[in-house]
């Protein structure tokens, strides 16, 4: 029999879900109910997971773990939503009144702008080769945009269009380039000297050659302490000369930022293998 008790409105899924405490509990509820559960409408929870909106374990019996993270993200964002909002009602009376003379397109503009701020990282971070944590900046974008939405009424501000529009091609733009980033070599290769790509393709080549650079660094600098290691200085030019060469490489969205992490890097290194050499020396 489908249980009844010990139910809560989880605004998160936006319908009555079960509580509890501990994952123990949910899990040994999944244990003792889920067989007869089956049974009777032929679907049972498989799964306990933790609400960030409930501060309490419910159950489920979605198996997709993708999914999970995903819905994760969300209740994340709509947590933080919920304390922008209970803050905000905290204020001292002062406070609320100069708040509420201020006009309401100060407040939109100040959310536009740290959205903005979070999809150029997320460009960014696509030009580094982390696309997982792109894709977690831009799902929660995606999630604070709704947020923004719905609580200032912008739909139509062309500010917040802008955003939307943006984040979309950058959701497109990761989609592609998780694709070409799990090809094969030749297959890269040949997107990247593919002629005549449109616009959204050579952002797409563009941050596909800055990560194969960015790979080819990493590589380099592991031969550098390698020929540290083995005291091969005579072949120690020839890696930081490639190192050199692929940071040189580096295109597209924070490639400053990149490439001045990476050459300082690749002084590290250099300092590392002159140090060797003066102790071999004075040994």
């Amino acid at each position: 029999m489908k249980p009844t008790k010990n139910q809560i409105f989880c605004v998160a899924c936006g319908r009555p879900k079960m509580l509890f405490k501990t994952k123990a509990k949910a899990d040994n509820f999944i244990k003792f109910n889920c067989s007869e559960m089956m049974e009777e409408s032929g679907k049972a929870p498989i799964r306990s997971y933790y609400c960030e909106i409930c501060g309490c374990y419910h159950v489920t019996s979605n198996n997709s773990k993708s999914h999970a993270e995903w819905l994760d993200i969300r209740d994340k964002v709509l947590a933080e939503e919920v304390d922008r909002r209970v803050k905000a009602n905290l204020k001292p009376e002062s406070n609320q009144k100069q708040t509420n003379q201020e006009p309401k397109s100060k407040g939109a503009k100040e959310n536009k702008l740290n959205i903005r701020e979070q999809l150029e990282q997320s460009d960014i971070l696509m030009t580094k080769g982390m696309l997982d944590e792109a894709e977690e900046l831009l799902a929660k974008c995606r999630f604070r945009l709704q947020a923004v939405e719905q609580r200032m009424n912008m739909a139509k501000l062309e500010g917040f269009i802008r955003c939307k529009d943006q984040m979309e091609r950058l959701m497109r733009k990761l989609e592609k380039l998780k694709k070409w980033v799990e090809s094969s070599y030749d297959e890269q290769e040949a997107f990247i000297a593919k002629e005549g790509k449109k616009e959204e393709e050579e952002e797409v080549c563009t941050a596909l050659v800055s990560i194969k650079a960015v790979v080819r660094i990493k590589r380099a600098l592991y031969d550098i302490d390698k020929v540290i290691e083995n005291r091969e200085y005579s072949i120690l030019k020839y890696y930081v000369a490639q190192c050199q060469k692929q940071i040189g490489s580096i295109r597209g969205p924070g490639r400053s930022e990149i490439a001045q992490y990476w050459n300082q890097e690749l002084i590290n290194a250099q300092e590392r293998a002159k140090e060797a050499r003066r102790y071999r020396v004075s040994l």
